[in-house]
């Protein structure tokens, strides 16, 4: 008899820890104040996904309310507008998540659809703004703006729609949707990629050269981080330069920052004799041009 009792003690106990451990599981991946779901759970959800679409709603000025009617109120607002969201997204058939203090997204796997998605974001900026949410406590209610980014690409979606969000605030629209190059970080971080991509290249012996010098990549300070093997000179500068003295400035100029780091310099667009030889009494290492077969190259 005391065993069995023993045993069905021990039974519930293991019972009672298990639905125990599984409620805090189940905690773990929703906001406590507006009971969405939270961060951690879109970061367990997209694994899942094979065409994540993210939409981002920021409710903005929304600290305004904290230090006016207090927290108290504050949470209650943002229950409200949890609650709104939610349902918009259970309409959609997406899912709606509580990511900050006074953000929200919606997620879900869809098609490339911009329509879709702007049309979303139309929908959800003209709910929040014209829906009066009462201040509890206080004879006060408000109706709020909001802004959004959202982003239909498959790679670091969530953080791409943020870029699309901080880009709409900055030029004070509703919305915006992200594109290559829209911020900043992204093109930093494909720099920082193709640079170490070159030197990579400075070490496996591949020689490299910086086309179309005095235009886009007139930047020195870029090819003193590259240290390319060739600079060629546009051809815009070298085809005027036995008759303008500017062109022939910026060349000299050129071809003394490349003596300097050992870079060879070529010219492009050498279509004279006349063109030619000023290059040559520049120092120009090598020549392109429509005479190029009738002159040597100096090394």
């Amino acid at each position: 008899m005391n065993k069995k009792s023993s045993s069905f003690d021990l039974d519930s106990y293991c019972l009672e820890l298990a639905n125990e451990n599984k409620n805090l599981k189940e905690k773990l991946y929703i906001d406590e104040l507006t009971g969405l779901l939270n961060i951690l759970s879109y970061n367990k959800d997209i694994k899942n996904l094979s065409h994540p679409k993210v939409v981002v709603v920021d409710i903005d000025a929304f600290s305004e309310i904290n230090e006016y009617f207090g927290r108290d109120a504050g949470d209650n607002v943002l229950k409200e507008i949890a609650q709104v969201i939610d349902n918009y997204a259970s309409n959609e058939n997406m899912k709606a998540y509580r990511i900050g203090s006074d953000q929200f997204m919606l997620l879900e796997s869809g098609l490339l659809d911009m329509e879709k998605y702007e049309r979303i974001s139309q929908e959800l900026v003209c709910l929040l703004k014209t829906r009066e949410i009462h201040i509890l406590g206080f004879d006060d209610s408000v109706v709020y703006d909001s802004t959004i980014g959202f982003c239909l690409e498959e790679d670091e979606t969530l953080n791409k729609a943020l870029v699309a969000l901080s880009h709409a605030k900055k030029t004070q629209k509703d919305y915006a949707c992200y594109f290559y190059g829209m911020g900043a970080r992204g093109s930093y971080k494909d720099k920082i990629k193709c640079t170490k991509l070159l030197k990579k290249a400075k070490r496996l012996g591949v020689k490299i050269a910086i086309d179309d010098l005095g235009t886009e990549y007139g930047n020195f300070s870029y090819l003193m981080e590259i240290k390319p093997d060739y600079l060629k000179i546009d051809g815009s500068i070298i085809k005027n330069i036995d008759k303008d003295e500017n062109s022939e400035a910026i060349i000299k100029a050129i071809i003394s920052f490349a003596t300097t780091l050992q870079i060879k310099t070529i010219a492009e667009f050498v279509h004279t004799k006349e063109v030619y030889d000023a290059c040559y009494n520049l120092g120009i290492d090598e020549f392109q041009g429509f005479i190029y077969q009738s002159l040597k190259k100096r090394w």
